[in-house]
């Protein structure tokens, strides 16, 4: 006797249907966490050169904002023959600054961008008494690496005055010249260019420079 058909399994047709349905569900889902998980790597990639660009940016804004301080100011009234303290920043290149600070010195502190085999970084150097040379060498030592360069490749790093800021006011016969400089950084993480990140920040010196005379 012969089972009734409703006992009877899937047939051959119905099971191939059956498993290149099922195949096309795994491989849709494979493919979706694939995705995911390289959307992922780029996302935690991206965050870490970013916070590494930002902790540079904030180092050299914030230099910039104290630049031209210097100790037991409050004694002195400015003139021209002060007018010097307090008239850095200095932008020697698109791509160095010099900050000066300190009466008693004076102190620099310089920022730069350079390249180690191919991948740009953020260099610093400090020193008293000598301005330093952004032309400088890094054989001596004298310039460190401010970024890593395992990590993040600098594409940009420069300085320019910030247009329609700034100026010079004439007060009780001072003339007083605020500076306000653009930074602007860009950069990619090492061995991933599609990982590209950029920051740019306005910095606005606190210590502005005043010397006897108008503006004009």
């Amino acid at each position: 006797m012969h089972p009734p058909k409703h006992q009877r399994g899937f047939t051959f047709t119905e099971t191939l249907v059956a498993l290149v349905a099922s195949l096309v569900v795994v491989g849709s889902v494979m493919v979706f966490a694939v995705s995911a998980m390289r959307s992922n790597a780029q996302f935690v990639a991206g965050a870490r050169v970013l916070q590494q660009m930002r902790q540079a940016l904030n180092l050299v804004t914030g230099e910039i904002r104290r630049a031209g301080y210097y100790d037991d100011a409050a004694r002195f009234v400015p003139s021209a023959a002060q007018a010097g303290l307090s008239d850095m920043p200095v932008i020697r290149s698109p791509s160095c600054i010099i900050v000066r600070y300190d009466r008693q010195g004076p102190l620099f502190h310089a920022y730069r961008y350079a390249a180690h085999n191919g991948v740009g970084v953020i260099q610093t150097t400090t020193s008293r008494g000598v301005e330093p040379d952004c032309d400088g060498s890094t054989v001596a030592g004298t310039w460190r690496d401010l970024t890593d360069p395992a990590l993040i490749d600098v594409q940009e790093f420069s300085f320019a005055p910030a247009t329609d800021a700034g100026g010079c006011t004439s007060l009780h016969d001072y003339a007083v010249i605020v500076q306000d400089i653009d930074v602007r950084l860009k950069a990619t993480k090492v061995g991933s260019p599609m990982v590209a990140r950029e920051l740019s920040e306005t910095a606005r010196v606190r210590n502005d420079i005043m010397a006897s005379g108008s503006c004009t």
